[in-house]
């Protein structure tokens, strides 16, 4: 038996229009913001954000380019996966090293929904 990656937790994002109206409303919820991400930190849009309440985790992003439902999930093993989905004939959008610590790839389904599988990145 192959052993295969672990999916450990899957986290929907939702896309928005205006990052600052997610954040108040989501807040409104009783959810806090755990982190900000932003291609121009002098601007509210786009950005990416990570929200919690309790053991509820929710990802929201204003980036443009984004159809359909994307879902997070963390893996333990990035790279085992990506062999695993090339082996299957799966096409594949990475895996990219980001700024922010995880190391990523993507799959589409044919609605253009997006599955991005993370691992946080270890320095080598």
């Amino acid at each position: 038996m192959i052993d295969m990656p672990r999916c450990t937790v899957a986290i929907p994002v939702v896309h928005v229009a205006s990052a600052e109206a997610a954040a108040a409303f989501f807040r409104s919820l009783g959810f806090e913001q755990q982190f900000v991400y932003r291609a121009d930190s002098t601007q509210v849009d786009p950005s990416y954000m990570g929200f919690t309440r309790d053991d509820a985790q929710l990802h929201v992003s204003s980036f443009a380019g984004v159809s359909g439902l994307a879902v997070f999930i963390w893996v333990d093993d990035v790279d085992a996966l990506r062999e695993e989905f090339v082996a299957k004939g799966i096409p594949i959008i990475g895996p990219f090293d980001q700024t922010w610590g995880t190391r990523e790839l993507s799959v589409r389904d044919s609605d253009r929904n997006t599955f991005c599988f993370g691992q946080r990145f270890v320095k080598r």
